[in-house]
Formats: structure tokens, C-alpha cells, sequence
């Protein structure tokens, strides 16, 4: 289980950029244009939303109105940008910021 759960941190990590910055304005994606995926804006705003709604279970289909594609494309293109499903990249970003918040009550 730590390898699994190391590996959807450093996924995390990697789109941390994604996140909204505290002052308001956003990271910027790495272009790739041959790994297809989810354009950078739409990675955004579903990570973004993911964010502002950590206390509660999100349902996908709340991800995928988000992003304005089919249940399919969308967690085609989802994998495509981060290499996890959905679910599993959301437990991974919920572990890192539980982790993040004991790191900063202890520090």
C-alpha cells in the first residue's frame, strides 16, 4: 500500500501547479501536445473544484458537467493528463492535503 499511495502523492504533487495560487491566478501547464488529454484550463477547473469542495464526497459526474465532455472522453482524457481515474487521483489529493494540514499544525 505505500508504493501504491507514494505514487498517487507524486502524481499529486506534479499537478500542483494546477491548483489555484492564493493570489488568484493559475499555474501554468507543461505543453505536450502528443499525450493528448484535457487542455490545461479544464485539468484546472476540475482540480480547482476539487479544491474548494475538500470536505465533501464528490460525485464524477459534478467533475464531468466541469469540464463540457461525455462521461467517456472525460475519463479518457482525465487519465490521459494525469495517469489515474478519477477516484483515485481525488483519495491521492485528499491524503496530500490531510497530509499538508498535520505538517502544518505540528510545525
Amino acid at each position: 500500500m505505500s508504493d501504491d499511495c507514494d505514487g498517487a502523492l507524486s502524481a499529486v504533487d506534479k499537478y500542483e501547479p494546477y491548483r489555484r495560487e492564493p493570489s488568484g491566478g493559475f499555474g501554468s501547464l507543461p505543453p505536450d501536445p502528443s499525450r493528448g488529454g484535457l487542455p490545461g484550463w479544464r485539468l484546472r477547473r476540475v482540480v480547482d473544484f476539487m479544491t474548494e469542495h475538500l470536505a465533501r464526497d464528490i460525485d464524477v459526474d459534478e467533475l464531468v458537467t466541469r469540464c463540457g465532455l461525455s462521461r467517456a472522453q472525460f475519463f479518457r482524457a482525465f487519465r490521459q493528463s494525469t495517469g489515474q481515474k478519477p477516484s483515485r487521483y481525488r483519495r491521492a489529493f485528499h491524503a496530500v492535503s490531510a497530509s499538508r494540514a498535520r505538517r502544518e499544525i505540528a510545525g
